[in-house]
């Protein structure tokens, strides 16, 4: 190896799984992180006992996660429904931008009340900063997309951070 350069050495161990990864600063750095996210997410799956192969369906999905907060599905806000939505076909569908018809089709799915004017619920996450409108799709339908703090505010449990807060109270003041 040249001798200006540094070589790096990163040994993650998670659980019963060990890697070490050996190289350049950039090199260690890039398939550090994609080691650790593929080693974190299988072993966590292995311990949640919730290892899946394939999509669950979202009647499943709104199932388990409304056991992971303490409430029964219809005890979630309308926005929470909905942004549940959102982050199940960004997770489970390719990434891919949500609609109302999204909406409509999941919510009568897992058979959800309090979603009959979701447009309401999708200003509120819009103001908030957890989704933002994307482009008209070709079928000339509105679509929206799941923004970070829309997927970190699901992950937490529903729990807005400070940042969160701060900005929602900016946007009305504005």
């Amino acid at each position: 190896m040249d001798e200006n350069k540094s070589s790096y050495r990163v040994r993650i161990k998670i659980g019963e799984k060990e890697f070490e990864v050996e190289g350049d600063r950039e090199f260690v750095e890039k398939n550090a992180e994609i080691l650790f996210n593929k080693l974190y997410q299988e072993t966590t799956s292995k311990e949640t006992g919730t290892v899946r192969e394939e999509k669950p369906n979202f009647n499943e999905f709104i199932n388990e996660r409304a056991k992971i907060f303490g409430k029964d599905p219809d005890q979630l806000s309308g926005s929470q429904k909905i942004l549940l939505i959102a982050y199940y076909v960004f997770k489970f569908e390719g990434g891919r931008d949500f609609t109302y018809d999204d909406v409509e089709k999941y919510s009568q799915e897992a058979r959800l009340s309090g979603l009959a004017n979701p447009r309401q619920y999708m200003s509120e996450l819009i103001r908030k900063g957890f989704v933002k409108e994307g482009e008209v799709s070709e079928g000339k339908k509105k679509t929206f997309k799941i923004l970070r703090g829309g997927i970190q505010y699901v992950e937490s449990g529903f729990k807005e951070s400070y940042e969160t807060v701060e900005k929602s109270s900016e946007t009305v003041s504005s």
